[in-house]
């Protein structure tokens, strides 16, 4: 009997057998490495059903049908300066996607919208490429500041023309005061 194992160890079937364990081992391992990719994914395969939310394009909503221009954002109650920087725009695309920008042009972030009720929802920074922003390095890191503010806004409530995104939990207060723009409107200025 013990010829007959040794003689299995020397096949092509053992090398087969790694060849399928070395398989298992990288499958899992890459399971295991990107959580937010594979949860995302499931909701791009309808494996997971959103609820129904104006956030997501493709519902009855105004929201991807302008842009959205900061006009004011709050952290902690206190007021955070827009002033000597371009215009920021938020605009909702289909698929579920938000992306910030300026018109200099320079592309500050995506993020794939997570419906988590009818008005809440969890931004998960999508692949994009990054625009070469041709600004100062200091107002550069105010925008991206300003983009990481927006980026953990976890709700948001529309009246007509004017979007608020807010985040309520304590010390993560955020209050940020949009203003629908026509697309052509902003086009045509630049």
């Amino acid at each position: 009997m013990s010829h007959s194992i040794i003689k299995f160890f020397n096949t092509p079937m053992r090398i087969a057998v790694q060849r399928f364990y070395l398989f298992l081992v990288a499958v899992v391992l890459l399971c295991a490495c990107s959580p937010l990719t594979f949860e995302a994914n499931l909701y791009d395969f309808g494996v997971i059903t959103q609820p129904a939310s104006p956030l997501i394009p493709g519902s009855d909503s105004i929201l991807p049908t302008y842009y959205w221009e900061l006009r004011e954002i709050t952290y902690r109650d206190e007021p955070v300066s827009l002033d000597g920087l371009e215009r920021i725009y938020v605009a909702f695309f289909e698929g579920g996607f938000l992306h910030i920008w300026t018109f200099d042009p320079c592309s500050l972030g995506s993020y794939r919208i997570i419906a988590t009720s009818a008005n809440e929802y969890r931004l998960i920074p999508a692949v994009s490429a990054a625009g070469a922003c041709s600004v100062a390095p200091e107002i550069l890191a105010r925008l991206h500041e300003i983009t990481r503010l927006l980026a953990m806004t976890n709700e948001y409530r529309l009246n007509a023309y004017q979007l608020v995104l807010s985040n309520q939990r304590v010390g993560n207060e955020i209050h940020a005061d949009l203003t629908a723009e026509h697309p052509d409107n902003v086009l045509a200025e630049q």
